[in-house]
């Protein structure tokens, strides 16, 4: 799905008329502070879905000196572990274009990376299979309301985007059929 196709959606369940015009001149569109801002909710329900749910594992080996690791080359979003070369679990503080580690030293970082910058016309890439366009509209929804200051329609929205997610995020138990014979 094209962001453009996202915005076009979300437009329509916001009840904002964008017109056909608008929506097919993607520099027009940009001037359009409704599509900026849903253009930006995409972004940040993006980030989230990347962050909070389904990134994936990314493996560096970072190298700390004067208690400060240099991470800003990774495209870090969160950090989902920080081990020595023993496997141990190291303690660390997110801090200005790194992390802060006490010993310096070689560490296993795993993290969670940041998803590319959506732009209108981009592609969006979910982070996960299980997920649906229709779970990142809801989250787009969502942040619109939020964003606008309707925390009613915020709290519908937001609970339709985290039972949507709850159900994406299970997983699917096989069928266990029992052993023996069928009649």
């Amino acid at each position: 799905m094209k962001v453009i196709d996202a915005v076009k959606i979300c437009g329509e369940i916001l009840n904002l008329s964008f017109s056909q015009e608008l929506l097919n001149d993607v520099h027009q569109a940009l001037k359009d502070d409704g599509i900026n801002k849903l253009l930006r909710c995409c972004n940040v329900t993006l980030e989230e879905l990347y962050r909070d749910k389904f990134g994936d594992c990314n493996s560096a080996v970072i190298k700390v000196s004067n208690s400060k690791a240099d991470i800003a080359s990774l495209g870090l979003c969160k950090v989902i572990s920080l081990t020595d070369a023993k496997g141990n679990a190291v303690a660390f503080r997110y801090c200005k274009n790194g992390l802060f580690v006490h010993k310096d030293g070689a560490y296993v970082l795993h993290y969670a990376k940041l998803p590319a910058v959506l732009e209108l016309n981009s592609e969006i890439e979910l982070p996960s299979p299980r997920l649906s366009y229709r779970i990142f509209v809801y989250g787009v929804v969502k942040e619109y309301y939020f964003e606008s200051g309707d925390l009613d329609l915020y709290g519908v929205w937001n609970e339709k985007y985290l039972d949507a997610l709850k159900v994406a995020s299970e997983k699917t138990a096989g069928l266990t059929l029992p052993v023996g014979r069928w009649l």
